[in-house]
């Protein structure tokens, strides 16, 4: 094989491996367009908007960002506010910091001037949204009404906010013990981030307590405590 032939293969090589990548990017691109159509079609379907601020979050485009968080903003008004804070807190370290500090006065207003907030282009919903006082997914101040426990722990895990989601994992299981995925998932925790404490004041307060995954506590005891 001459030098020739050899340059040859090696440009073919490197033109693969860029279509790959268009081809991701392509798909990325029709996800997000398919996410923004339901976001226009219906507001305050929450699950579009959380799955489409994961996805620009992982992109690391932080204008784009922006406007997926603004659109929840801008969707929930004075609704919803935990979430409002738990995903504006899991994309702070990718967005512009003025961007953050105009969302963050939103929460922290007593009367929130919505219609402040910096525009984008890439907004959805900034030229306004029908009000609405039953949201499809019913909210109060306190939280969100009928959110399971496990999502929204893997929430919490998505943005490194380990602490949070351990404890959430921890006060369902003490309401629910019979929950397998509760265990597991929380059991995970533990052994990555090798929380003994916590592992052995939950594994005390529920010993007598009929359960599922009694092999994995068992394990988990066994990985903090061999030898």
């Amino acid at each position: 094989m001459n030098e020739h032939q050899l340059v040859i293969l090696e440009g073919g090589g490197e033109g693969e491996s860029e279509n790959k990548n268009s081809a991701t990017d392509r798909d990325s691109e029709g996800i997000l367009e398919h996410m923004s159509y339901k976001i226009r079609r219906s507001p305050l379907d929450l699950t579009n908007h959380t799955q489409k601020i994961r996805m620009l979050f992982e992109m690391g485009v932080p204008d784009r960002l922006y406007a997926a968080v603004l659109d929840l903003f801008l969707a929930l008004k004075t609704n919803g506010r935990n979430l409002r804070y738990r995903m504006l807190a899991g994309a702070k370290s990718k967005l512009k910091d003025e961007h953050y500090r105009s969302l963050i006065s939103i929460l922290e207003s007593e009367n929130p001037d919505l219609e402040g907030l910096p525009t984008t282009p890439f907004s959805m919903l900034s030229a306004g949204v029908e009000g609405a006082t039953t949201l499809v997914h019913t909210l109060d101040e306190s939280g969100e009404k009928g959110r399971d426990p496990l999502t929204e722990a893997r929430e919490y895990i998505e943005y490194s906010q380990i602490d949070e989601a351990r404890c959430i994992l921890e006060s369902a299981i003490l309401k629910n013990p019979g929950w397998e995925e509760l265990h597991s998932e929380l059991l995970e925790i533990y052994r990555s981030t090798r929380d003994v404490e916590n592992f052995k004041n939950i594994m005390n307060r529920i010993a007598f307590i009929p359960k599922p995954s009694v092999d994995v506590w068992k394990q988990t005891a066994a990985f903090f405590f061999k030898g």
